[in-house]
């Protein structure tokens, strides 16, 4: 039983305590969303702080980050807007060439990335070595497919690379690409065939238009088994229509959203209604083609020939990664043959002395069309020079494949590089080097230097 005057002093103790809750709530009240100006200070509130957060983010990466050390452009290291802009407008590339003639062989070009143009750094960073861990792919620069699968230039898991290149290494092999020469040397033929009976015109050719037909059929055939018959109607093929140029493009914004992780739902809002539709068109394309190949039995081994017959239970790749894997193969297979002989054309037309000994020696070669083989051709020496060239001076892919340094650091060309920094080497960096071997030398350079002294030349880049 309770005390009666116990009671009494805790009814009494509980009636003395002071209510605050009404003075709480009208404090409260002034912050009040649904108030006009207490939903305004909450949003100023919020927005000064990510302004407050930004303008310490900017001077965190100019005094206290780790490559703070590391010579660029102020402006690159603070924050990654620079970069954003040139990127979006495709002057990236070109643009990492001059501030390696700025600043020297490594240049800070991101908050947490740097660039190399250090011949040793295509070894160093794409390569293995003994005793140092592999690099692995930036995963911020690369993009899954609408499935969520990543294909086998996007992946970065390295097991799963590993995976990917086991299951399609068999279709590379030396025998499986001798397999193929009749199907390409078709396609060849019917290429020139097109092309004498179109010139005897008079009018000028689109170059650009007949290599991507050819190059287009022969690679959907050596991985679908089946042409796009761009060469029989002189035609694109609808999937084309409009896709040529745009995954690039769908890249570098994928590329530039991934820099701005805590708005990037509102930068994918701005890319392009164009590039979205192109992406899914070629998803699909690629997603039917390849249920097409699974079902079909061409009488010629393609790339796919040696993964099938297809069991989910024990295949290496899933059916998503073959889709996003076989529909970069196309693309990438394609695209960057079409931009090497289209250059490659192009400095040839612009020296004639090197046009006419390329032709020379094809001609004294191969007597008639029937001489023209995988071995024949091997054996040329001028042409594979002037290929290399101009291979060398605008690479078909001039954009970076950026990879993380793994924790711990690494020594890269002379330099410790922290753990998780990016890193990248783009081709266009090497344009320029200081044994200066541009095409237009070279014009002159092969009239009184042997071949092998120019490949040597070369090779010193």
């Amino acid at each position: 039983m309770r005390c009666t005057k116990c009671e009494a002093l805790s009814t009494s103790h509980r009636h003395k305590q002071p209510n605050l809750a009404p003075q709480l709530l009208q404090g409260l009240d002034y912050y009040d969303v649904s108030k006009p100006f207490g939903g305004l200070a909450i949003i100023f509130i919020l927005f000064a702080s990510y302004i407050l957060y930004l303008i310490c983010l900017v001077v965190y990466n100019l005094c206290f980050h780790p490559l703070r050390k590391f010579p660029g452009p102020k402006s690159f290291a603070a924050t990654p807007i620079p970069y954003a802009f040139y990127q979006i407008t495709g002057q990236l590339p070109y643009l990492y060439s001059t501030l390696h003639k700025k600043y020297g062989s490594v240049v800070r070009v991101l908050p947490n990335e740097i660039s190399f143009n250090n011949p040793a750094a295509w070894r160093e960073i794409y390569g293995t070595r003994p005793g140092h861990e592999l690099l692995t792919k930036d995963p911020k620069s690369f993009a899954p497919s609408n499935e969520g699968a990543y294909n086998i230039v996007t992946v970065s898991n390295v097991a799963d690379h590993a995976r990917y290149r086991n299951a399609l290494n068999p279709a590379f092999s030396e025998k499986a690409l001798r397999e193929q020469e009749p199907l390409i040397i078709t396609s060849v033929d019917l290429l020139m065939e097109r092309l004498h009976k179109n010139c005897a015109t008079g009018e000028p050719q689109d170059m650009v238009h007949w290599f991507n037909l050819a190059m287009f059929d022969i690679m959907a055939e050596l991985t679908f088994g089946e042409s796009l018959e761009g060469l029989q109607t002189s035609k694109y093929h609808p999937w084309l229509e409009g896709l040529l140029g745009s995954a690039l493009k769908y890249v570098s914004f994928t590329r530039v959203t991934a820099r701005f992780p805590h708005i990037a739902r509102l930068l994918n809002l701005w890319v392009p209604k164009s590039l979205l539709e192109q992406r899914v068109k070629h998803q699909k394309f690629s997603w039917d083609m390849v249920e097409r190949r699974l079902n079909n039995h061409p009488p010629f081994r393609d790339f796919m020939s040696y993964i099938l017959p297809y069991d989910e239970k024990t295949a290496t790749m899933t059916l998503a990664e073959m889709r996003a894997t076989y529909g970069v193969m196309i693309l990438a297979g394609s695209e960057n043959l079409v931009a090497t002989l289209t250059i490659t054309l192009y400095h040839l037309l612009r020296h004639p002395d090197i046009m006419e000994k390329v032709s020379r020696e094809v001609r004294e070669a191969f007597p008639q069309k029937e001489n023209i083989t995988f071995d024949a051709t091997n054996a040329l020496r001028y042409l594979p020079a002037a290929l290399t060239e101009s291979m060398r001076i605008q690479p078909a892919a001039p954009s970076s494949q950026p990879r993380v340094v793994p924790q711990g650091g690494e020594n890269l060309c002379g330099h410790f590089v922290p753990g998780g920094v990016g890193i990248q080497k783009s081709g266009t960096t090497m344009i320029l080097p200081k044994i200066l071997i541009k095409f237009d030398l070279l014009a002159k350079l092969l009239k009184d230097v042997l071949l092998g002294e120019v490949s040597a030349l070369i090779s010193l880049e």
